[in-house]
């Protein structure tokens, strides 16, 4: 599995200031986990994925990493799985391809397909949330909408709507939910790319720069 800009956009942007536990919900190569450890050296990391070929390439990157001490990897998928503690963070970067064709290989369609794990399982997890704690995840747009209505006892306490370029709309959304309704409800817009292919926007720049070699 390649490391796409939507997990790297939720690592770097998911708040994880004064947390101790984050869950990581299909961690795949172990990205986002990293990228909070990375971010918080409070923080303690269980990384759960299902697929035996993910796990081993995520147990190598978080064996090579600095980290690897505070981040737990665990196979299981959600929401079979079920946590033994409650946590401050739960994330997840999850499949969306609502009717889309299967990918050929089955590892890669079990990541990428949203039979396996759909908003609503996403929204189930909050039961494992500390009273303050977030959910955080990144959606396509319209996923975004459909889950909005599904909220239930959680609000939208902030969120990002994610442009490819200057020109186009957003066509994704990274959010952040909790239990307690937010006094303000924080929401902005990020541009990818602003002047051409690769040619990234000083926003996104500066809200990955702590993790990519070069831009």
């Amino acid at each position: 599995m390649k490391v796409g800009t939507d997990g790297v956009l939720l690592g770097a942007w998911a708040n994880v200031q004064g947390a101790n536990s984050a869950l990581d919900i299909g961690t795949g190569t172990g990205l986002i986990a990293l990228m909070l450890a990375q971010r918080n050296a409070q923080l303690h990391v269980d990384a759960l994925e299902p697929n035996e070929l993910a796990l081993i390439d995520a147990k190598a990157n978080i064996d090579a990493s600095d980290w690897s001490e505070r981040i737990s990897l665990v196979e299981g998928s959600w929401p079979e799985w079920k946590p033994t503690l409650q946590y401050d963070l739960i994330i997840s970067n999850p499949p969306f391809f609502h009717g889309d064709l299967s990918a050929p290989e089955a590892g890669r369609n079990m990541a990428r397909h949203a039979a396996a794990f759909d908003y609503r399982s996403f929204l189930g997890a909050s039961k494992f949330l500390k009273p303050e704690g977030i959910l955080a995840g990144i959606y396509p747009m319209s996923i975004f909408e459909e889950l909005e209505k599904e909220l239930g006892e959680l609000n939208v306490s902030r969120c990002t709507f994610v442009k490819p370029t200057p020109s186009k709309p957003a066509n994704r959304v990274l959010f952040e939910l909790t239990r307690e309704k937010p006094s303000q409800h924080k929401e902005n817009e990020l541009i990818i790319e602003s002047n051409g292919r690769h040619q990234y926007s000083p926003e996104y720049i500066n809200l990955t720069k702590y993790f990519y070699l070069k831009h």
